[in-house]
């Protein structure tokens, strides 16, 4: 994922080269689209509602890229930027935000749709946290991002990243200690 050319084109896109931004979109697009379109159920099934999610987070992205610390955190944090819209959009159209406390209250005559969206609330919830870490600490986030949410094997991270299994298992370790940190200052 993150090559030297990738790298580079990130590097020009901080910079503000519109031409870097339009290559990486294009490389990356249909990886972001394959991820996403499909996860959040019958609420977003059709690929149009996907792919206007995915260009807002894009355009989310463009505006913060000159932020970004670490360049190779690149592809997980506009992923990241791209689910938490999908799942805020899939909890708009459910009405209104379920309060984890009030969720006892529904009246549900199957005990696993509670359980879906009490777990779809929690990982939102996360999910929000890792986002409020990136900007401070990309590489332990990205790095994060890409093990829990992506499913990436250390070996796999390890070429991507570019960073020995010793190193991605220490981000690995200081990030869930300030995701820790994090969610217990939202409880």
């Amino acid at each position: 994922m993150a090559s030297e050319e990738t790298l580079d084109l990130i590097k020009r896109a901080r910079l503000g080269d519109r031409a870097a931004w339009n290559e990486l979109c294009a490389k990356y697009y249909p990886d972001w689209l394959k991820g996403l379109h499909g996860k959040l159920g019958q609420d977003l099934r059709y690929i149009c509602q996907t792919e206007d999610i995915l260009l807002s987070a894009i355009g989310e992205a463009l505006g913060g890229i000159k932020d970004l610390r670490e360049d190779s955190a690149f592809f997980a944090w506009v992923t990241a930027i791209a689910r938490n819209k999908l799942l805020a959009v899939r909890r708009t159209k459910r009405g209104t935000r379920v309060d984890l406390e009030e969720s006892t209250a529904l009246d549900t005559s199957e005990p696993s749709v509670r359980s879906r969206m009490i777990e779809e609330e929690k990982s939102l919830a996360v999910l929000d946290a890792i986002l409020g870490l990136f900007p401070r600490y990309p590489s332990e986030m990205s790095t994060l991002y890409l093990r829990y949410y992506e499913g990436l094997s250390i070996e796999s991270l390890e070429k991507i990243l570019g960073k020995s299994d010793r190193t991605v298992e220490r981000r690995l370790e200081d990030a869930l200690a300030l995701l820790g940190i994090k969610l217990e200052g939202l409880q």
